[in-house]
């Protein structure tokens, strides 16, 4: 795939279930099963949101809304896919549909080796707002905890691509 390939950002279904967990596989540790996938589907505070090419699914983004503020689950694009722009535009169209229904705040948990994450999240304005200590279960690395106001993110990002 080049960055030619147009991108479509999507919600998804239950039946994606089984494709999430095969993308997470390879993107997070630890990774989250298909089961797992299939719940947050039941979940009424979840969404899921998808990025296709060519009608693949190559990436998502999981998000929980309470109220009017959102927490980023879990995040992912398939490694063949990565650096072509793909997490830029999912997240970019996740929080520009977040604030359209309201949320007026998003927080994450990155881990503090996740350099290049760290870096699109603060392209996008978020800021650190505390250390969880030992919070990945895999290895014990701290996560940094990172916030968006989406009022300024808008300001600065609502009609960019």
């Amino acid at each position: 795939m080049n960055s030619a390939t147009p991108v479509v950002i999507c919600t998804l279904s239950e039946s994606s279930a089984a494709d999430l967990a095969e993308i997470d596989k390879l993107c997070n540790t630890p990774p989250w099963s298909a089961a797992l996938f299939r719940s947050e589907f039941q979940n009424r505070v979840a969404t899921i949101f998808g990025a296709r090419t060519k009608g693949e699914l190559v990436g998502f983004l999981v998000i929980h809304t309470i109220v009017d503020e959102s927490h980023i689950m879990t995040f992912g694009v398939r490694a063949d896919c990565r650096t072509q722009g793909i997490g830029k535009e999912l997240l970019l169209a996740t929080l520009r549909s977040l604030h359209e229904k309201g949320v007026k705040r998003v927080t994450l948990e990155v881990r503090v080796s996740n350099e290049p994450a760290q870096a699109l999240y603060h392209k996008f304005g978020f800021n650190e707002v505390g250390v969880r200590e030992g919070y990945y279960v895999d290895n014990r690395e701290d996560a940094l905890t990172l916030a968006l106001d989406l009022t300024d993110f808008i300001s600065q990002w609502g009609g960019e691509s």
